[in-house]
């Protein structure tokens, strides 16, 4: 039997934590809008091309806000 990994991990299956696996920028434009995009740390040039997420606006909320 496969022993899981203890600890706070999202994936449990690797033992690896979500917050050791991506990074992000926030960002504030011209017309105020907040944007918020996650993308891996670890990934080439070439990856990055397609490998991330954006959220705008209210789309996201602040962690401290969810505590």
């Amino acid at each position: 039997m496969k022993e899981r990994p203890t600890g706070n991990t999202d994936d449990p299956t690797t033992g690896i934590d979500a917050a050791d696996q991506y990074e992000h920028i926030t960002i504030r434009n011209e017309d105020s809008m907040v944007e918020c995009t996650i993308l891996p740390c670890n990934c080439s040039s070439a990856e990055l091309v397609t490998h991330w997420l954006t959220a705008s606006g209210d789309s996201f909320v602040s962690l401290q806000e969810m505590q």
